[in-house]
């Protein structure tokens, strides 16, 4: 689901969300996506005041924004995951309004905006502004998608070919079913970003792209010989020694760096192979046994 086509509140799909996961704020989601409208608005119809607009707002506070919310995020999953942590409740209100604080600052760049935008008598209304800003941006997520398209179908067919005269030398592994299917994950897939950044819309001048494979055999490799454990059903092909889908990784993200606008070399971030793998039974027993024990601490909190 495309966030922007759902602005309510919950607009967002939130399916496999943990119960450690930080809570998704939408007012602040709304309030970003609308800033962006505007962003996306001015900089293709009013190139002139776009101008104006860079030299008296700080736009790239909002980085630095998505930054902290990441930070507070992480820091709030550490703290719940403590089971003799009986004040979670107070980090719960406390991560609220921090992202509170951090939208009322996206709000009064919102309005900085339209005060300049006033002064040159734009005629469109904010909802009218929200709504071709929108199809800006969507379009850009479009073309952004069928030029990560160009690059991966340029190379997947020789490496598709590869994996498959190297599973047919691995002794070790027994699952017969050599299916390759390939396709991406991430904001650019999904047209939003995850919870650490509020589901907030993809970014099309700063993005990561991931693959996601769904291979049998590989998932079987990855376990048994390079002992995967898998992280929310995916294991990733540079933690194992997979040496096809190293160099198709390799290759990828030198092409997206040359040739995608938005994507940068990042060595804490490189283009990476998530082979889809169901958790393991002991996974799934811990999972629950943990899922208990939270269940009962927030019983024990509302009791007492």
């Amino acid at each position: 689901m495309n966030p922007d086509e759902s602005e309510g509140v919950n607009g967002v799909y939130l399916g496999g969300q943990r119960a450690d996961d930080a809570p998704v704020v939408d007012t602040f989601r709304m309030a970003y996506n609308r800033l962006d409208s505007w962003l996306h608005f001015l900089e293709k119809t009013y190139p002139n005041v776009m101008a104006e607009v860079e030299d008296a707002i700080d736009l790239e506070r909002r980085k630095e924004i998505l930054k902290e919310i990441k930070i507070k995020t992480k820091a709030y999953k550490t703290e719940y995951r403590k089971l003799d942590n009986t004040g979670y409740l107070d980090d719960l209100n406390h991560f609220f309004l921090f992202v509170v604080d951090m939208e009322s600052e996206i709000l009064d760049m919102t309005e900085e905006i339209e005060r300049i935008a006033r002064r040159h008598k734009i005629g469109e209304t904010d909802d009218e502004i929200h709504e071709q800003g929108t199809e800006i941006w969507r379009k850009r997520w479009h073309t952004a998608i069928q030029e990560i398209n160009t690059v991966i179908e340029a190379l997947w067919p020789s490496t598709e070919a590869k994996l498959h005269e190297w599973m047919e030398k691995q002794a070790f592994i027994r699952n017969k079913d050599h299916t390759l299917e390939l396709d991406y994950i991430g904001s650019l897939a999904k047209g939003y970003k995850g919870p650490p950044k509020q589901h907030i819309r993809f970014d099309p001048t700063d993005f990561d792209v991931d693959a996601n494979l769904y291979a049998p055999a590989l998932t079987e490799y990855a376990v048994r010989v390079d002992g995967q454990t898998p992280d929310r059903e995916r294991s990733f092909g540079r933690n194992t020694s997979i040496r096809p889908l190293h160099d198709f990784s390799d290759k990828i993200q030198k092409e997206l760096v040359n040739r995608i606008d938005g994507i940068e070399e990042d060595p804490n971030d490189l283009f990476d192979v998530a082979i889809y793998a169901t958790s393991t039974p002991e996974q799934l027993d811990y999972e629950n046994r943990l899922q208990e024990m939270y269940d009962f601490r927030a019983l024990s909190s509302s009791e007492g």
